[in-house]
């Protein structure tokens, strides 16, 4: 093993086995349920149980139609929102695609099941947790996966009945179950065609499926056309820069109309992908997620605890359980998926996770719900170690780095949601927010201490930091 693995087997070391959240067995019918169940779906399938379709784009923030963009043209995506609940507060864990994926799987977050950083650089999860696929194929589903996986165990806890992921030297890539070729998930007509077969050996299984669809764009490269998709390509002259952008010189804006591109791309494929659903009649019952592994690839976005960087487009379609149109303000993550795909489809299973089942808001309840969010960042690349801690109510957000000396000798920043929706001006130490800074960061202690977060000890925190300067010389 090379030395690009140091920081998998350091993080074995300063993670000490602690696993309140990290307890999770399959149990029969008669075992025992520690999760809520509740029976959403009017419409089964030949089975009785509610297929699930999980889409994941790559990089994407709110820049679709649905959450209030005016440049981009997504109506699918719009479609879907206007069918199902659109979350208009929903966070990813980790800005960074392999532990924000990790997060999606396993229901945990990036700091409980070691994946800190990104697979194909080394990082991996410490343990071999339970994930989605594994529960859903323990209790009888057929399980498939199109595209980026990018998440590693010490175990194969993804053996996906059908479908194949590429190398993780080229996440972007899927090689096709039938003949071995590899292709670009660019190509959302292939993507379309794969999931058509995988939806017609489900239907002829009688089983239900599991399949995760993940889409690389937007991500970079940024390539504006795609086998002719999307026909009308957007130029510079056509956008503006994003609004989280830094201030100071005007952004490269063609950069900004190629990720404009690469969005109206995916609402392309997703109505491809639909299509094949509902061709193969099983549309009517199947659960639809659609959500990002985190927010766009420019500065002040991903790989931070910033809002463009951890908030992200949030869909679900539940059979029998959504009203048309409906929108959602409560706080979620995608941490709640795990627990809502088990409880959604009734498996009987003993759950003890962080996150909560968004079953009765799908159903149009009003459940007491969280009233903060927190979410984490501690790497991307080994020469992007940032560790640092975050956490926002309705209108504030405190952000706690870790090593201050990494982030200009600012140790904790506050911002005012409200007045200042994108972040430039840091509140921390002004007397009047006093009160609101000591608030906020007793609930982030308090989320750190209930999660286990390994990097509260001062000494395993800088043992992961010399690890990390020492692989970067």
């Amino acid at each position: 093993m090379n030395s690009i693995s140091n920081p998998i087997q350091e993080h074995e070391k300063v993670n000490l086995g602690r696993r309140r959240f990290c307890q999770q067995t399959l149990v029969g019918a008669a075992g025992l349920i520690t999760a809520p169940f509740y029976s959403c779906s009017t419409q089964k399938s030949e089975s009785n149980q509610t297929n699930i379709l999980l889409i994941v784009s790559d990089d994407l923030g709110l820049q679709t139609g649905c959450y209030g963009d005016s440049i981009a043209t997504t109506p699918n995506l719009d479609k879907l929102a206007e069918e199902g609940v659109c979350f208009q507060n929903a966070f990813v864990t980790h800005s960074s695609c392999s532990p924000s994926r990790s997060s999606i799987l396993t229901g945990l977050y990036p700091h409980q099941n070691g994946q800190i950083g990104l697979a194909h650089l080394g990082y991996a999860m410490h343990s071999s947790f339970p994930t989605m696929p594994a529960i859903l194929k323990k209790a009888g589903y057929t399980t498939g996966i199109i595209g980026k996986l990018h998440v590693i165990a010490p175990k194969d806890i993804f053996k996906f009945d059908w479908g194949a992921v590429s190398d993780y030297s080229a996440p972007n890539q899927i090689i096709t179950p039938d003949t071995g070729d590899m292709k670009d998930t660019r190509d959302v007509t292939k993507v379309a065609e794969l999931a058509g077969s995988f939806f017609r050996k489900s239907r002829s299984s009688r089983l239900p499926f599991f399949l995760m669809v993940n889409y690389i764009d937007p991500h970079l490269p940024f390539i504006d056309q795609e086998g002719g998709i999307p026909p009308d390509v957007l130029s510079s002259q056509d956008v503006e820069a994003l609004p989280f952008q830094p201030p100071g010189p005007q952004p490269d804006l063609q950069n900004v109309a190629s990720y404009y591109n690469c969005v109206n791309r995916i609402d392309t494929g997703i109505g491809l992908l639909l299509e094949e659903l509902e061709k193969s009649g099983l549309f009517e019952t199947t659960a639809i997620i659609f959500i990002s592994d985190n927010g766009p690839p420019f500065p002040r976005a991903k790989a931070t605890c910033l809002e463009a960087g951890v908030q992200i487009p949030f869909i679900i379609k539940w059979p029998g359980c959504t009203s048309s149109g409906m929108a959602s303000d409560d706080f979620v993550s995608t941490i709640d998926l795990l627990p809502t795909v088990i409880s959604g489809t009734n498996i009987n299973y003993k759950l003890d996770t962080p996150g909560r089942s968004l079953i009765e808001i799908l159903q149009g309840k009003k459940p007491v719900w969280r009233e903060t969010i927190c979410t984490e960042f501690t790497a991307h690349a080994p020469q992007e170690f940032s560790p640092k801690r975050a956490i926002r109510n309705e209108r504030y957000k405190l952000i706690h780095n870790l090593l201050p000396e990494l982030e200009n000798g600012v140790a904790m920043e506050l911002y005012d949601l409200e007045d200042d929706p994108y972040e430039f001006d840091n509140l921390i130490d002004q007397p009047e927010y006093a009160s609101i800074q000591s608030q906020l960061t007793e609930q982030l202690l308090q989320w750190r201490i209930d999660t286990d977060d390994p990097l509260l000890d001062e000494a395993q925190l800088m043992q992961l930091w010399e690890t990390h300067k020492a692989m970067i010389q």
